[in-house]
């Protein structure tokens, strides 16, 4: 689960996770990649994510919630 902090820093790790997982793969995607893309320093990507591990389950969560927003009839 993602620690309190700063959303917009949340957000930019996120987005740059995603992206750099759709182009390489998880496996061939380092933390400091992630943080350098997402404009903060690495040690920033552990105040808000345990681990790699952590992050990619975070990052799976947030793409199902944008699926599912945008398949939503009723809004």
């Amino acid at each position: 689960m993602p620690r309190p902090g700063n959303p917009d820093i949340r957000r930019r790790l996120l987005a740059s996770g995603l992206e750099l997982f759709y182009a390489r793969g998880v496996n061939a995607t380092g933390v400091k990649e992630i943080a350098d893309r997402a404009h903060v320093p690495k040690a920033a990507f552990y105040t808000y994510y345990e681990s790699k591990e952590a992050f990619v389950v975070a990052v799976l969560e947030q793409y199902w919630l944008e699926l599912q927003d945008r398949s939503d009839p009723c809004c």
